[in-house]
C-alpha cells in the first residue's frame, strides 16, 4: 500500500507528538506539552527558565565572563545525548506577537553584552567597556531591556534614580560645576586605581629607573586636559608610574579607554604600587 499524503501527514504529527512526550517522560516533568489545537509541541515556563540548571531545554549561551558556550562540546553525560541532535537554546518567557504570553528565543547577544559590557559576540575583549558594572537585563511585555543600575551610575560618581532607571547630577555636584566651570567625574575605581595612561600626560621626564622591575621606571609629569577633565586632575607637575610600562595583570582600561593602575593586585608588583602611592597621598 502506497501511503497517502493524509497518511504522512499522520506519521508526522505522531511523531511529533511521541517526542514531546518523552521529552516530559526522560528529561523533566511539565518541561513541554502536545497541543492538540493545532498540533504543536510547546515549551512550559519551566522549560522556558535557562536559570534551572536541570532543564535541558534553555540553556544561557555564555559563562559569568561573558565567553560563548558550545553546550555539545561539554562534559554533561546526562543530557549528551539529546544535545547532540538538538542543542539547547537561550529562551526566554514573554508576550509573543499573537498577545500571548509563550516562549521565544531570548536576544542573546543583546542580553550577553548588557550583563557582561565586556563582551563582544563570543568572546571578551579589553576595551573602553572595561571595569564598567553589568546592567540589568529583564523582559517586559514582550520586550527585552537593558537598563543601567545604581552600580553604574556610582561608577560615574552620579546618583541613581529607580523609578527612571537613570543617572542624575547630585544638587552639590551641580554647584561645583557651576562655580568651577568644570564637568567633575570620579574616577570608576577610586580608592582602588589611578589613572595612569601615558595619553593623559605630558613633559614626561625619567625621575627613577627599574623601581619594580626592568623597564618599570618613574616619571615626573603634568597632566593634560583630558586628565584634567574626565579624572579631576589638576595640572601641577605629578609623579608616578606610567601604566603602558607595566605588566597586563597591573592594568585595565577604564570606561574612557584609559589605562589605569589596579592598586589593589595581591602580586609583589601590586604590594609595592599601592604602598607608592599611599605614600605619595600622604606627603602630598
Amino acid at each position: 500500500m502506497i501511503p497517502t499524503e493524509e497518511h504522512l501527514t499522520a506519521a508526522h504529527e505522531y511523531a511529533k507528538k511521541k517526542m514531546c512526550t518523552e521529552i516530559t517522560k526522560e528529561w523533566g516533568a511539565n518541561l513541554t506539552y502536545w497541543d492538540e489545537s493545532d498540533k504543536t509541541c510547546r515549551i512550559t515556563q519551566a522549560g522556558c527558565d535557562s536559570s534551572d540548571t536541570s532543564n535541558p531545554l534553555s540553556k544561557s549561551f555564555y559563562d559569568h565572563e561573558g565567553n560563548y558556550i558550545d553546550h555539545r562540546l561539554t562534559n554533561n553525560t546526562k543530557f549528551k545525548k539529546m544535545w547532540n541532535r538538538a542543542p539547547p537554546e537561550d529562551l526566554t518567557w514573554k508576550k509573543l506577537k499573537n498577545g500571548e504570553m509563550g516562549c521565544a528565543r531570548t536576544n542573546y547577544l543583546y542580553r550577553n553584552f548588557c550583563e557582561n559590557p565586556r563582551s563582544r559576540s563570543d568572546k571578551s575583549v579589553s576595551g573602553l567597556t572595561d571595569g564598567i558594572p553589568p546592567f540589568d537585563f529583564f523582559v517586559k511585555d514582550g520586550g527585552e531591556f537593558c537598563q543601567i543600575n545604581y552600580d553604574y551610575c556610582k561608577s560615574k560618581g552620579l546618583s541613581y534614580s529607580s523609578s527612571k532607571g537613570e543617572c542624575y547630577t547630585p544638587t552639590g555636584q551641580k554647584i561645583a560645576e557651576m562655580i568651577t566651570g568644570t564637568v567633575l567625574v570620579r574616577d570608576i575605581r577610586s580608592g582602588n586605581s589611578t589613572a595612569s595612561d601615558k595619553r593623559l600626560k605630558t613633559n614626561i621626564k625619567l625621575h627613577r629607573e627599574n623601581v619594580i622591575g626592568k623597564g618599570i621606571h618613574v616619571y615626573t609629569f603634568n597632566w593634560n586636559e583630558t586628565a584634567q577633565h574626565l579624572y579631576g586632575k589638576t595640572p601641577m607637575i605629578d609623579i608616578g608610574f606610567i601604566a603602558d610600562e607595566l605588566p597586563p595583570e597591573l592594568t585595565f582600561y577604564d570606561q574612557y579607554g584609559y589605562k589605569n593602575i589596579d592598586i589593589n593586585h595581591k602580586s609583589k608588583g601590586g604590594v609595592i604600587l599601592k604602598l607608592f602611592y599611599s605614600i605619595k597621598n600622604i606627603l602630598r
